[in-house]
């Protein structure tokens, strides 16, 4: 489950990070909901697969905690 937790932290951490540095630029400001529909759908599939006992890992995630 501890896997599970932090590979979850260190996703949302990534699209936080992602939703506050984009919007500075035009394309980033096209792309943020893209990111937040992808968020939702990604965080959805990690919980399912928590559920389980899968092996998810989130793609295009910053791993900083561990």
């Amino acid at each position: 489950m501890r896997k599970h937790a932090l590979e979850a932290l260190n996703f949302q951490i990534t699209v936080v990070g992602t939703t506050v540095l984009l919007p500075l630029t035009f394309v980033g400001i096209v792309l943020v909901p893209f990111i937040w529909v992808a968020a939702v759908v990604l965080s959805v599939v990690g919980g399912i697969s928590a559920l389980t006992e899968g092996d998810f890992r989130y793609p295009l995630t910053l791993r900083l905690v561990k």
